[in-house]
């Protein structure tokens, strides 16, 4: 089935196009308070902010890559990990590469919540296919900061690591079951399995899974899932697999989502007709109902990325439907460019867009993603000419899903060429708390490490507001985000690395490496406008709702 760019279905049945004209939400709400404060007598309230309420070094000499590798120094903290930073009953876990002086393993830590002192395992397994020093056996390789680690925590108190991987076979470590549920038990190397390149130990599916890049691990229900993608990065499909916890066993890996041949074909506004591409990811998260979301977009050629995607699973990933309902993915048939319904937010290759970028599910089912790309207000349109990717150009996005209508309503983070803070950096990570708030985290231009955030009101999202700008030390890379402890206790806590004040083109460095926690103080509570108020606040709300779907 051949999609071209300006057939996009939901923007013909749309009447408003949010994704043409983002700033109309923006402008949309801040009239409604504009009017509701302005009749209140009551005092407009301030924005809620944060408090730093530890700050804690996890490793002084944190692996980064040498400057001739590929995709930059950064390896702990990337976009495309999920996770490194997990809270599980009562601990903390946190997984990185250590900048050894004659290796760069793997180095796990844990914590109990009520104190700040970090208990670290050397895994003795590390970066070999991401390695490109003389003693490394990925002879003729790059430094490559795809090679992340990304780590999950089953409901039987079983911790999975899978990492160093960009087209490799699998890398995988997993204790046994018990060592995070286990208060207080054996924690040192011993506790991990040796390495194995197939998902199970023993009995049924030992297969090596071959060419693994980007391996996630997302909760759902009793069960824990590993998606990650096989084949190259405009030729690939995305793998599931579902893990059982009674039985301590995977499931054989299906096809979510077809890239490879096969998988339909799309023509780009060069007229150029392409028959394989890659689903990049922004995350794949579940909500209280055990509802599993992701969103993604679309690439066939390097930095040609374009659309948002969205698609749901009610059993486990096994089964996918699209924002209307309708069932578009089966392990027999899985999802492809062709798929009804999956499409909602309508992006050329034009507008900038950065793959991998943040998503989260608060407690309502409501899915928010973080992505910049070009703006769409008049003025910024591409023009012959334009660089690919223009941060003058771009901002940073906050698309939202309503749990009950399924429509999207998007957002503009603050932007201001003139402060760094405001200016699109790093891929962002986005978290939410219980109480609705969201909040993006990036790596300025600078080197500043930046939080935003819109607080959750009577009457829906606060606009956007930087609340830290922390330009202390440099930092790099993503932000990493625990968004259990969020959640569950209300505490931001952060995974951050400082960069190298000695930085080589071919050895790799080190810098520090922290966890940083924030307790969130919300605004003072917004006083009950004027009756008058209330019914301008409730009609813009009805019209919002009504709006189609983007």
């Amino acid at each position: 089935m051949e999609r071209r760019t300006t057939d996009s279905p939901i923007h013909q049945q749309s009447s408003v196009s949010i994704t043409k004209r983002p700033w109309q939400n923006v402008r949309l709400w801040a009239l409604t308070f504009a009017v509701m404060f302005a009749v209140s007598s009551q005092p407009v309230a301030a924005q809620f902010s944060l408090t730093k309420t530890a700050d804690m070094t996890l490793d002084s000499n944190a692996l980064q890559l040498a400057g001739n590798g590929s995709f930059g120094r950064t390896i702990n903290g990337m976009p495309y990990q999920q996770d490194t930073i997990v809270t599980h009953q009562g601990y903390q876990y946190a997984a990185w590469y250590h900048n050894g002086s004659s290796d760069e393993n793997i180095f796990i830590s844990r914590r109990k919540l009520t104190g700040n002192s970090w208990e670290t395992i050397d895994t003795g397994y590390g970066l070999d296919n991401g390695d490109a020093t003389p003693n490394s056996t990925s002879s003729g390789r790059a430094w490559d900061s795809h090679n992340t680690i990304s780590m999950g925590i089953s409901n039987d108190g079983r911790i999975h690591l899978a990492y160093d991987h960009h087209v490799d076979r699998l890398r995988y470590l997993t204790t046994d079951p018990g060592v995070a549920t286990s208060s207080g038990g054996v924690w040192n190397a011993a506790i991990f399995k040796p390495e194995r390149d197939a998902l199970n130990l023993n009995g049924l599916n030992q297969t090596t899974l071959p060419q693994v890049t980007y391996p996630r691990f997302t909760n759902v229900g009793d069960e824990l899932i590993f998606n990650y993608r096989v084949g190259s990065s405009n030729n690939g499909d995305s793998l599931i697999a579902n893990y059982n916890p009674a039985t301590g066993q995977w499931s054989s890996p299906r096809t979510m989502i077809q890239g490879r041949a096969g998988g339909g074909s799309y023509t780009d506004l060069n007229g150029d007709i392409n028959t394989t591409r890659n689903a990049y990811f922004n995350g794949i998260d579940t909500d209280s109902s055990g509802r599993l979301h992701a969103t993604w977009t679309w690439r066939e050629r390097q930095q040609n990325n374009h659309d948002i995607n969205y698609a749901y699973s009610n059993d486990g990933g096994r089964t996918w439907q699209n924002n209307n309902d309708q069932v578009i993915g089966t392990e027999a048939a899985p999802i492809t460019i062709g798929s009804d319904g999956i499409e909602v937010v309508d992006l050329d290759i034009r507008q900038a867009l950065i793959n991998q970028q943040g998503q989260a599910v608060d407690g309502q089912g409501g899915v928010h993603a973080v992505m910049w790309h070009r703006r769409q207000e008049p003025g910024f349109e591409w023009e012959e000419g334009d660089a690919r990717f223009s941060r003058e150009d771009s901002a940073y996005h906050h698309y939202y899903r309503d749990p009950l209508t399924g429509e999207w309503a998007v957002s503009i983070l603050p932007v201001n060429l003139d402060d760094p803070s405001r200016t699109v950096g790093s891929r962002p990570r986005v978290g939410v708390d219980s109480n609705g708030n969201v909040f993006a985290l990036y790596t300025a231009p600078n080197g500043d490490f930046v939080i935003a955030g819109a607080e959750r009101t009577a009457v829906g999202l606060s606009e956007w507001e930087v609340l830290l700008s922390d330009n202390s030390v440099n930092f790099q890379g993503t932000p990493q985000l625990d968004q259990d402890r969020l959640f569950d206790d209300g505490v931001l806590s952060v995974f951050i690395q400082e960069q190298a004040t000695e930085r080589f083109d071919e050895i790799a460095s080190g810098s520090p490496l922290r966890v940083v926690e924030f307790q969130i103080n919300p605004s003072v509570a917004i006083p009950e406008p004027s009756s008058l108020a209330a019914l301008i606040a409730a009609s813009c709300l009805a019209m919002r709702r009504r709006r189609k779907a983007i």
